[in-house]
């Protein structure tokens, strides 16, 4: 991350109480690093679920494999953090509040300082609910999902991205006897490089992973899939990973937003036209040349949540903000516990042709996962050697 100090911000009147929706990585990443900033703030922490769960690692979770978690609470307490559990409604930046439903009922907040990190959700294929279908957007959906996985003789999957591939290869990897299917209404990984189409065409080939292509879903149904060319796919389970969209909190908010219900951000971070609205993570817009430059990742909401808190105490103290780079390396993709690539790309985030397999793929994946944990947690004071890859050993193996 490189961060300089833009000459289009002004300093701000010092606040007292910040606020931070979500608990994903962007929400207790930015509570960390604001809890060191400012020893004195009152930070009030919320999310609709008791703890944090490793999102980039559900793939494992759905098959079986125990993944990490974080007692939200506990992390709270330890960091002199207040920890509210409950649903965020709306949020009225005009009045600096955010409308909760709690366990015993509705709730406003009122904030100074706004942290926005609520993260983003899988697209449902469906208007309402269908039985076996799970677009996996919490974990009592992958509970249930892995719950009928052992029953289940045919497995649709409904994606031709990442998300969907790392679903697909992880249960048929785990299960032979389930029949895999995965559709996708284009080319599987449309946006990646030729070099890793084909190894993940192959290493799906050697797991007997059936792969539609070109084949849109027009509609699904009870334990059927119907695509545009009339065609039935018959499951017993069905995984839909089609596109993120940011969680629709925002709505009438007067917040600015794009297509897919993202919030719009200026170099800072802040909401465009809100100084005192922070956006991290899969919630936050920004272009660049025409061209979105932060990609809905956990990369990005590493990036992107400490620089926030370190604004958001800045602001307290009547600093200027400081300017947020985007800075890209690869893309990690799991092909079950066996395989995995790495995809190679620019700074600003474009394909490159190379990608990096075999061991070290699968080592750097393993090893970014257990560092994404080690940063959330991060007390300050411990050392954080060792955390990360060598990303220069990656791109020589790359070139």
């Amino acid at each position: 991350m490189t961060i300089k100090t833009p000459t289009n911000l002004t300093s701000q009147t010092p606040n007292r109480r910040v606020v931070i929706l979500g608990g994903g990585y962007a929400g207790l990443l930015a509570a960390g690093t604001l809890r060191r900033e400012l020893p004195q703030a009152r930070i009030t922490l919320v999310d609709a679920q008791p703890q944090f769960s490793h999102r980039v690692r559900w793939h494992e979770q759905l098959v079986g494999q125990t993944i990490d978690h974080i007692n939200y609470q506990s992390f709270s307490v330890e960091r002199d953090i207040e920890f509210i559990q409950a649903q965020v409604k709306t949020l009225t930046p005009s009045e600096h509040q955010v409308q909760l439903e709690t366990e015993n009922g509705p709730t406003t907040l009122a904030y100074d300082q706004l942290i926005y990190a609520l993260g983003s959700l899988s697209r449902p294929l469906w208007q309402s609910p269908q039985a076996n279908c799970y677009a996996l957007n919490n974990s009592h959906e992958l509970f249930k999902a892995h719950a009928q996985l052992a029953q289940t003789k045919r497995l649709l999957v409904v994606g031709g991205g990442l998300t969907a591939v790392e679903y697909a290869t992880e249960v048929a990897e785990r299960y032979p006897a389930i029949n895999v299917q995965l559709v996708t209404n284009s080319t599987l990984l449309p946006d990646y490089s030729t070099a890793a189409q084909d190894y993940a065409r192959r290493a799906m080939a050697d797991m007997n992973i059936e792969l539609i292509e070109n084949s849109p879903i027009e509609r699904i149904e009870a334990q059927q899939a119907i695509t545009a060319s009339g065609h039935s796919l018959a499951f017993g389970l069905c995984l839909c990973s089609t596109g993120f969209i940011a969680s629709p909190v925002w709505q009438d908010s007067g917040l600015p937003t794009c297509g897919n219900g993202q919030i719009e951000v200026n170099s800072a971070m802040q909401a465009l036209g809100f100084d005192n609205i922070w956006v991290a993570g899969d919630a936050a817009y920004n272009e660049d040349n025409g061209r979105a430059s932060l990609r809905m990742s956990c990369a990005t909401a590493c990036a992107t949540s400490p620089l926030i808190g370190l604004n958001v105490a800045r602001a307290q103290r009547g600093e200027s903000a400081l300017e947020h780079t985007p800075y890209y390396f690869g893309h990690c993709v799991s092909l079950g516990r066996q395989q995995a690539f790495i995809q190679i790309v620019s700074s600003d985030d474009r394909m490159l042709p190379s990608i990096v397999t075999g061991t070290t793929a699968i080592e750097a994946k393993i090893k970014i996962a257990k560092a994404v944990i080690s940063t959330l947690l991060w007390d300050g004071e411990a050392s954080q050697a060792d955390w990360w890859p060598d990303f220069e050993q990656l791109k020589q193996a790359a070139a």
